[in-house]
């Protein structure tokens, strides 16, 4: 029987991440399994998101692949599964059966809150015009 390798890695959309301070953990970071077994990869974070990317990436690299954008609950395409768990802050990408041509980097993309993000900056910027404006100078 076949090994097939699968990686997992931790993407995150990096204006984000600066701005709201998200760690993210991907686990298990690296996995080699038998052809047929089956594994679940899992995405935590330190944020409630507004929703989590799954992405692909072929062995030696190029472009990504979308499998799934999810905000809430179960999705399932083929042999693949997603889950949100939005309350406990993770995502699982469950891959059932696996091929040969599952090997690859996965990757998971948690993108958490931007209309509040959005709404302190403004907030900020009209409070800081404010303060510029009302100096008893």
């Amino acid at each position: 029987m076949r090994r097939l390798r699968l990686i997992s890695s931790v993407y995150v959309f990096l204006f984000q991440a600066v701005v709201t301070g998200m760690k993210v953990e991907q686990s298990p970071s690296a996995l080699s399994l038998q052809e047929g077994a089956s594994c679940t990869l899992k995405c935590n974070y330190s944020s409630t998101p507004d929703n989590v990317q799954w992405f692909r990436q072929n062995p030696g690299g190029g472009s990504l692949t979308r499998l799934f954008y999810i905000a809430s609950g179960m999705m399932q395409s083929g042999r693949l599964n997603c889950t949100l768990n939005a309350k406990e802050r993770f995502s699982t990408l469950h891959v059932a059966a696996s091929q040969l041509e599952d090997s690859a980097t996965y990757l998971c993309a948690v993108e958490a809150h931007c209309i509040q993000i959005m709404y302190k900056l403004l907030k900020w910027k009209r409070l800081k015009k404010w303060s510029s404006t009302n100096r008893d100078d």
